[in-house]
């Protein structure tokens, strides 16, 4: 499976060919930035069900897909693309209607660039609002080139998120998180 942020793509453009993968979900920017857009590609081996996109006047796109794995369990995955310029006082209220969608009774991951940097933690309202909501974030080094971490992973079943790790992307200026499930 690939999550993608910031795919700069907009309504009129076709989703990449990507080997071996399908795109199943996408949200793409709105405005005519050159950030923003999100993507959810799967290999045959996964089935996707209840695509939601989430659309927001803001700068913020977000995706989610129920993914029945292999293993035959069900994990709801929401990517998120928060742009820059938007407040955590407008992320809030639009990452509660996002987590609201959700179904209580499969796991989630809501995954993304939150472009809030946990390295300095001079803002703590994500982190605690992810976890009244019973969420735990997963990565814990640094994410981007310059050292910040503003690419999370958060889930309400950490112990399923195995081997989170951070590897070095020569084409991004944003690193890749990885994690496998069971």
């Amino acid at each position: 499976m690939l999550f993608v942020t910031e795919t700069w793509l907009t309504h009129t453009q076709t989703s990449p060919n990507i080997l071996n993968y399908q795109v199943v979900a996408r949200s793409d920017r709105v405005h005519e930035n050159h950030n923003g857009g999100v993507m959810i590609t799967i290999n045959n081996s996964v089935k996707a069900s209840n695509v939601l996109n989430f659309h927001s006047n803001t700068f913020i796109e977000a995706t989610t897909v129920t993914l029945s794995l292999p293993s035959k369990k069900q994990v709801q995955i929401t990517v998120i693309y928060r742009s820059p310029c938007v407040t955590m006082t407008a992320l809030l209220p639009a990452l509660s209607s996002i987590i609201d969608s959700l179904s209580m009774t499969i796991p989630s991951i809501i995954l993304g660039d939150f472009n809030d940097d946990l390295i300095t933690k001079t803002d703590m309202r994500l982190q605690n609002f992810m976890s009244s909501h019973e969420y735990s974030q997963l990565v814990h080094e640094p994410t981007t080139d310059n050292g910040s971490l503003i690419d999370h992973v958060y889930s309400n079943i950490p112990s399923e998120c195995q081997d989170v790790c951070v590897v070095d992307a020569y084409y991004s200026d944003h690193d890749i998180v990885c994690f496998s499930l069971p």
